[in-house]
């Protein structure tokens, strides 16, 4: 699918860049409360740009669920970076990848209509 960019964008010059995240949940990490801990690795052209590492805000009973806490916290995070990247000038690549370690999650992302 072909996204809409706003029309004030400044030409973008060099090479383009290609945005890759790695995304992981550890279910129940903090034994008292029950929450899970996502973390988030950034990367542009296979170089390390920003981590994230944070207790999520919600008690998950599932893998699944902890798993798509994080995976649509890594997903808005994506989304910021490639926007400052554009309004700097920077081209990017269309597709952005992101690489889980849950395979329901996965498969709920690229298909919508999948059944659990």
């Amino acid at each position: 699918s072909t996204e809409e960019y706003p029309g004030n964008l400044p030409i973008a010059r060099g090479k383009p860049v290609q945005q890759l995240s790695y995304v992981d949940a550890n279910l129940y990490h903090d034994m008292l409360s029950g929450k899970a801990v996502t973390a988030i690795l950034h990367m542009l052209n296979q170089t390390p740009i920003d981590w994230y590492s944070k207790k999520q805000n919600t008690v998950e009973t599932a893998t699944f669920g902890s798993e798509n806490v994080a995976a649509r916290t890594a997903i808005e995070q994506m989304k910021d970076l490639k926007f400052t990247l554009l309004y700097l000038g920077v081209p990017i690549v269309d597709r952005s990848i992101m690489v889980g370690d849950n395979k329901t999650v996965v498969d709920c992302a690229t298909q919508p209509h999948y059944k659990l």
